[in-house]
């Protein structure tokens, strides 16, 4: 049914995210291109960075933000967050609606 329901939107070429409890201000526009109506209560995307930068042990102050963004890996919403301090670039996949971290990347640019 979730399948369908994806196909669906994506050949209708929606274009708005919808949602209840998730503040507009902090949501990107679309989620990887398309969109879907989000139906349950996510972090945000600011709870996802500070997750981030926690696990890190980063400050906001030390990092420069490249990418946040919100997409669906495997049916799920996830965070994306890539962040760089220094020569030190960090990637982060976070679980949207738990805020547990799914997967992360540290690589030094050399």
């Amino acid at each position: 049914m979730k399948t369908k329901f994806l196909a669906i939107i994506l050949i209708c070429g929606c274009t708005s995210v919808l949602g209840a409890g998730v503040k507009p201000e902090d949501e990107p526009a679309q989620v990887e291109g398309f969109a879907i109506p989000i139906q349950e209560t996510y972090i945000g995307v600011e709870k996802a960075k500070e997750i981030a930068l926690n696990d890190a042990k980063i400050t906001l102050t030390e990092a420069v933000f490249e990418k946040t963004s919100l997409e669906v890996d495997d049916g799920k919403f996830e965070y994306k967050i890539e962040f760089k301090v220094g020569n030190v670039e960090y990637e982060y996949e976070i679980d949207a609606q738990t805020g547990k971290i799914v997967e992360t990347e540290k690589d030094i640019d050399d």
